[in-house]
């Protein structure tokens, strides 16, 4: 599975990141050759990556060293760590060839985290903020994307940052509600089942035109 850089954050609440980054390739794979026609193939695309995106996944145990890049991921580790993040586990993605994901929880300030590999976008990472009344904030290192999001379930994208930086921007930025309480045990579980949640939103809304030539644009840009 190809994953391109377009896109990230956290969506709904856990795993938003990797729906993304994979969405967005999969667009682009398809709308590049359409470029030259009507506007309203991009509906197509947009479709058909979304119908090709798994619609639930299984997080496999990766060990105690599973990074390839063990100094990248490494270092992003140790910073959520040195937080007071405490680790949930390192994980492999079953439907996602090469993507692993180490989870995190703050059960002191009550954020979730998560540190990615990929074998071509390399690593990012992400915290979020969960709260009582169901809305989420999610602070993320991965750029912005061209698609829409759920109002209550905001992105905020610093590329570049820090955990450090992240995490005091999180804090400075948290919600007006209670934050919800996180257990160790149970991030996994939310993990998975966030994904779900934001899969079949996303599959029931669909991709517009509009999002799909946003992402063309980003993909312009950055060539």
């Amino acid at each position: 599975m190809s994953i391109l850089p377009l896109a990230g954050a956290f969506v709904a609440a856990f795993l938003g990141t990797l729906f993304v980054f994979d969405v967005a390739r999969r667009l682009v794979k398809l709308a590049l050759p359409l470029f030259a026609l009507k506007r309203s193939r991009y509906e197509i695309a947009g479709g058909h990556g979304l119908g090709m995106q798994p619609d639930q996944i299984t997080l496999l145990p990766a060990g105690a060293e599973p990074w390839s890049d063990r100094a990248a991921a490494g270092r992003l580790v140790l910073g959520l760590e040195r937080l007071g993040f405490r680790s949930a586990g390192a994980f492999a993605i079953e439907q996602m060839l090469g993507v692993l994901a180490q989870l995190f929880a703050h059960p002191e300030e009550h954020f979730l985290g998560v540190v990615y590999e990929h074998p071509q976008t390399g690593h990012w990472f992400d915290v979020v903020e969960r709260r009582s009344d169901g809305s989420s904030t999610t602070w993320t290192t991965a750029p912005e994307s061209g698609l829409a999001r759920r109002a209550e379930h905001p992105h905020v994208h610093e590329p570049g940052a820090t955990p450090e930086a992240l995490f005091a921007r999180a804090l400075r930025e948290r919600g007006p509600a209670p934050a919800e309480a996180i257990r160790i045990a149970e991030v996994e579980a939310i993990f998975e089942r966030e994904y779900a949640e934001e899969t079949a939103w996303r599959k029931n809304r669909g991709v517009s035109r509009e999002e799909v030539q946003r992402i063309e644009r980003d993909v312009l840009r950055a060539a």
